[in-house]
């Protein structure tokens, strides 16, 4: 694949989600999720993990999740992100 389109592509869907949750209100916000136990706020929150955390805190949150992929995932996410950045 050329990695130009990927960009491109990639670009393209985080601001059609960008523009989704631009539209949200607050209910809607604060609404579940598909996954179980989050809110969109934290799906939200869990998409932008990606190019926020660095390799060095993802080590150390699976070792202080005893090495469970889930629950680190969730507390980076949930708690941390999302509990500490507004919609907004």
């Amino acid at each position: 694949m050329d990695l130009d389109k990927i960009m491109i592509w990639t670009r393209a869907e985080r601001l059609g989600v960008a523009d989704f949750r631009d539209e949200l209100d607050d209910h809607e916000w604060a609404a579940d999720s598909l996954c179980p136990g989050w809110t969109v706020h934290d799906v939200s929150a869990h998409l932008t993990l990606s190019n926020r955390v660095t390799l060095g805190a993802t080590i150390a949150g699976v070792v202080r999740a005893r090495g469970d992929w889930n629950r680190m995932t969730g507390r980076m996410a949930c708690v941390a992100r999302a509990a500490t950045h507004p919609r907004s």
